[in-house]
C-alpha cells in the first residue's frame, strides 16, 4: 500500500515536473516569436514607406500573435497554480497511507 501510495506521488511530482517544463519551453517559444515579430517591425519600421504601410500590418501580426500567446500562457498559469495543492495532496495521502501501513 505504502508502495503504491509513493509510486502515485512520484507519478504526480513527475507530472508536475512535466508541466513545468512545458510551460517554461512555451515560454521560450513565445520569447522568440517576440523577438522576430519585433525585428520584423523594427524593419518595416525602418524602410521607406511604399503606398500601403507594412508597419500597420505588422502590427496587426503582432497584436494577434500576443493575444493568442496571452490566453496559452493564463492556461499555464492555471495549471501552474494548482500544482502546490495536487503535490500537496498527493503527497499527504502517501505520508498517511505509509504511517497506517507502518502500525
Amino acid at each position: 500500500m505504502a508502495e503504491t501510495a509513493s509510486n502515485d506521488a512520484l507519478a504526480e511530482l513527475r507530472l508536475a515536473i512535466e508541466r513545468l517544463t512545458q510551460g517554461l519551453l512555451l515560454m521560450q517559444e513565445t520569447q522568440a516569436t517576440h523577438t522576430e515579430m519585433l525585428s520584423q517591425l523594427l524593419a518595416a519600421a525602418t524602410a521607406p514607406l511604399p503606398e500601403e504601410s507594412r508597419v500597420s500590418d505588422s502590427l496587426r501580426q503582432l497584436t494577434n500573435a500576443v493575444a493568442v500567446q496571452t490566453s496559452q500562457l493564463e492556461t499555464i498559469r492555471v495549471s501552474l497554480d494548482r500544482l502546490p495543492s495536487e503535490i500537496g495532496g498527493k503527497v499527504g495521502t502517501a505520508v498517511r497511507a505509509a504511517l497506517n501501513e507502518a502500525l
